[in-house]
């Protein structure tokens, strides 16, 4: 487990590290100049960049983890195997015979049910759908069974930013007041993004992924995850 919370730390950390370099321009750059006005709509648009791309690459890491597991789909949690079976159910929509679709519920589908968990392809099963609205994520959250208070606390905020990110990368005279607005939108996505960190080592880590009649690992206690992941303090958005 200490090495999957690595690998989720590592890249949380090179996304940080790219925010915090920028927001350190916009701090030693003239309150108001042209050039700090320039570095906030920069980075509004890397901030959310990083936003939706941690949020892919976590869902991924989660799922492919979950797949390495070569568990029995009849053993995961109905969210997953449901998850699991979107590419087969893709190809059987095409199937207009009601004799055939029979026949794959009584057959097919408990084969399929003893095949292992598994996703594919993992990046195609949670799209973000060109953008990443807070409404999107939470649903992809709960396809893949993993919690989302954080981002439900935090969806206007989130929801503005996609709106200021849109705005700005289709060339749109749309100004960032001040380094104030700005982190209203790093707060937010800084505690969803170690939120969704947490979820996922917890779920690894306590067999939430099983379905409840299958037995779970014997685990660290409750809410104990790594520190570098658990949820930075941050100011609440308003």
């Amino acid at each position: 487990m200490k090495e999957l919370a690595g690998q989720l730390e590592a890249d949380l950390t090179w996304r940080e590290a790219e925010m915090a370099a920028l927001k350190l321009e916009i701090v030693e750059a003239r309150d108001h100049s042209v050039s700090q006005a320039v570095l906030l709509r920069a980075a509004v648009t890397l901030l959310y960049a990083h936003y939706e791309g941690f949020c892919r690459f976590a869902w991924d890491f989660y799922l492919n983890a979950i797949a390495r597991l070569a568990l029995a789909r009849r053993h995961g949690r109905r969210e997953l195997v449901s998850l699991s079976l979107v590419p087969q159910f893709h190809t059987l929509k095409h199937n207009t015979d009601p004799h055939g679709m029979a026949m794959y519920c009584l057959d097919e589908l408990q084969a399929q049910l003893g095949a292992p968990l598994a996703f594919e392809p993992a990046d195609k099963l949670l799209p973000t759908e060109s953008n990443l609205w807070p409404t999107v994520l939470c649903e992809n959250c709960d396809r893949a069974a993993l919690p989302h208070q954080i981002a439900d606390q935090h969806r206007q905020v989130l929801a503005l930013l996609v709106t200021r990110r849109n705005e700005i990368a289709h060339g749109r005279n749309v100004p960032i007041r001040d380094l104030s607005e700005y982190e209203t939108f790093e707060n937010a996505v800084t505690l969803v993004m170690h939120d969704l960190a947490v979820a996922i080592i917890d779920s690894l880590d306590r067999g939430l992924y099983l379905a409840q009649d299958t037995e779970r690992p014997h685990t660290r206690r409750r809410g104990s995850v790594p520190r570098r992941l658990a949820r930075p303090r941050v100011p609440p958005s308003s």
